[in-house]
């Protein structure tokens, strides 16, 4: 059969990758297939590219510092979907000061025959999807089957997100929750009661730690309070993602964690913030669903620190891409 062009380029705008309506449920799927894959050299990703926004006499001349501005790019490709992609932003975190986004991603997907693009889509859900989906994952394979409290530290969109990649894998009846802000606090404990679970707020953080099997913290990097949590704090045998990248950690009690692993060893190693984790990693996520689990011993605490790999990116972008495909969204551009 003959190869044909694409007609265009398919834009798919936020709205649309929301109409597309992805399940959490289908986007932890092709996540953890991305995953599998790349146990078996069937999928491939690499460090992200960080480009400083302004040169020296406008920043730091030694390495990042906490807020200062960059561009970014995180891919990869999936040789068995046929697909690779790459994901760019500028990251700019002092537009959080101006009530702005930190970052306003698009994605760029090409089909894996020609190499040709076929789709530019808007990253701001992608993102948020994936990363709760990488948390689902490895919730999967490190928390216990049967937990039924989950608890986190920080109360946005991230926590909402990750709550609901949660539910299709436990059966979940409470959540615990302590944030910064009241109003942050009352909403995701709302949310969380509309899924029909028991919303406990915790003033004190280390009852979230102490009382909860699966633990998210999802503190941002500028926040006032960082380094707070204590890994001796969290329950015997709990697992906790920290989709902050461990910002919210004490970094000298990481030891209390038996088990520490990556979504991306590499990405994590070499290309780290102040104010992240910086640990020796027993496994990287690949390695775990791929069927490498490291020994484990019952009551042993697990971490997953994230690094927000691209593979996760592109496994996100296909799952959209032929949803959208099925359901006839978005405009044509012409290249």
């Amino acid at each position: 059969m003959a190869i044909t062009e694409a007609p265009g380029l398919l834009h798919l705008s936020e709205a649309d990758v929301a109409a597309a309506d992805v399940s959490p449920a289908a986007m932890t799927a092709a996540v953890e297939a991305a995953f599998r894959d790349a146990a078996r050299g069937e999928a491939m990703t690499r460090p992200a590219l960080s480009i400083p926004a302004h040169g020296p006499a406008h920043g730091p001349a030694h390495g990042p510092a906490v807020g200062s501005a960059s561009f970014r790019a995180k891919g990869g490709v999936l040789v068995a979907e046929g697909f690779g992609a790459v994901k760019w932003y500028g990251y700019f975190p002092s537009n959080a000061a101006q009530g702005l986004a930190e970052f306003r991603p698009l994605i760029l997907l090409n089909e894996a025959r020609t190499g040709f693009p076929v789709a530019l889509i808007g990253g701001d859900r992608i993102t948020e999807m994936r990363t709760a989906a990488i948390t689902a994952v490895g919730a999967k394979y490190l928390a216990a089957p049967g937990t039924d409290t989950a608890g986190f530290i920080g109360c946005g969109a991230q926590a909402r997100a990750n709550l609901l990649a949660l539910l299709p894998l436990f059966p979940l009846r409470r959540v615990l929750l302590h944030g910064r802000r009241p109003e942050t606090e009352a909403a995701f404990a709302a949310f969380a009661r509309a899924q029909g679970l028991e919303a406990v707020l915790e003033r004190d953080p280390g009852m979230v730690l102490g009382g909860a099997g699966i633990i998210v913290t999802t503190v941002p990097r500028l926040s006032p309070r960082t380094g707070f949590l204590d890994a001796a704090a969290v329950a015997p045998g709990a697992f906790v993602s920290m989709v902050d990248s461990g910002v919210s950690w004490n970094k000298a009690g990481l030891g209390g964690f038996a088990l520490l692993v990556s979504d991306d060893v590499a990405q994590s190693t070499g290309h780290t913030e102040p104010g992240d984790a910086s640990v020796g990693y027993q496994a990287g996520l690949a390695e775990i669903v791929g069927g490498a689990m490291p020994a484990r011993a019952p009551g042993d605490r697990a971490a997953l620190i994230f690094s927000g790999t691209g593979l996760a990116d592109v496994a996100a972008a296909v799952a959209v891409y032929r949803a959208a495909l099925r359901q006839g969204l978005g405009r044509r551009l012409a290249l």
